[in-house]
This record gives C-alpha cells, sequence and structure tokens, in this order.
C-alpha cells in the first residue's frame, strides 16, 4: 500500500514538472555536452564508467556523470569532482526523488545527449529521465525502455566500454556521421 502512494505521489510529481524539451539527434563524436547516468556499484563500476569519460573528454567533449548509489551512503571511493555528482538513498525524498539541490539544477541542464548505462530499475533514474531537459536521450535499459529516446535492445548486458561502441554505431547511423 505505501509502495503504490510513494509511485502515485512521484508520478504526480513528474506530471507537474515534465519539461517540453526540444528534441535533436546527435552522435557522440558531434555532441558538446553529454550527461552519463550510471549506477555505482563497487570501485570497478565507478573506474568503468571514468574509463569512458575520459575517452569522451579527450576529443573535447564535456562530460558530466550523475552517479546512482543504491546504499545509504555515497562510498569512500567516488571522489567529489566538478565533473560528477552522486547521490545515494538518504537523498532521496519520501517518494523516491532526488534531493539534492545540486542534481535539481543538473536536470535543467540541456545536455545534447544523455546516456543511461544502468540496468535495474531505480524509481530515481526513472525520475531523471522523464524531467530532464536533455535534446537526445539513449539507453539499453529494458525498465525505461520508453523513456528514451533511442532505445537500444542489446539483449545480454554489456560493458560500458560495449554499450558505448553500439551507442556510437548507432548513432552515427542516424546522423549520416560514418
Amino acid at each position: 500500500m505505501l509502495s503504490k502512494l510513494k509511485n502515485h505521489l512521484l508520478k504526480k510529481d513528474i506530471a507537474a514538472h515534465n519539461p517540453h524539451r526540444k528534441r535533436k539527434i546527435c552522435s557522440l563524436k558531434t555532441a558538446k555536452l553529454i550527461g552519463i547516468i550510471a549506477e555505482i556499484t563497487d570501485e570497478d563500476s565507478y573506474k568503468n564508467i571514468f574509463s569512458f569519460i575520459r575517452q569522451l573528454q579527450q576529443y573535447g567533449i564535456k562530460v558530466f556523470l550523475l552517479g546512482y548509489v543504491h546504499y545509504k551512503s555515497i562510498p569512500f571511493f567516488c571522489l567529489k569532482q566538478l565533473s560528477a555528482e552522486y547521490f545515494c538513498k538518504k537523498e532521496l525524498n519520501f517518494y523516491g526523488k532526488p534531493d539534492s539541490p545540486r542534481l535539481k539544477g543538473l536536470l535543467h541542464e540541456s545536455f545534447d545527449m544523455l546516456i543511461d548505462f544502468t540496468s535495474e530499475k531505480h524509481n530515481p533514474i526513472s525520475y531523471i529521465l522523464q524531467v530532464t531537459h536533455a535534446q537526445f536521450t539513449v539507453g539499453a535499459n529494458h525498465h525505461h525502455h520508453n523513456l528514451y529516446d533511442l532505445f537500444l535492445d542489446v539483449g545480454k548486458k554489456h560493458t560500458i566500454q560495449e554499450l558505448s561502441q553500439i551507442i556510437d554505431h548507432y548513432t552515427n547511423k542516424l546522423t549520416n556521421k560514418q
């Protein structure tokens, strides 16, 4: 009963804040500002996502990470950086909405592309995907498939590097940048 009430309140909040965003297809090569959503489960997942971020930054792309930690507190290896914001369970309100002031500001950022690297269903991630001002949202999470502009049904679970190559391949095809 309580979970139904929480879901109802979250849907009501999303409906009140649902932006009318400008949609525009872009590729990894043409994007200037990319937002990345990732679930940080351990130190290896942290290192993998930052390896991908460094690759993008080498191409002159400004990248920002929204890291969700499904614990009560943020672990020691999630280093505070200007290009990363982490949030955990204690930073969610009663019905699962991220309540960090810095994260609220990021939701209004007009990313050229927002990439979701999560694989599980999390209400805070659903909320972010629904209220983002990003021009193009991409992901392979079956739980959020209706929230993407480009859903990649890749079947089995892929590494961040494999999924980024798939995203690069298909966004290049969509934008004729092969």
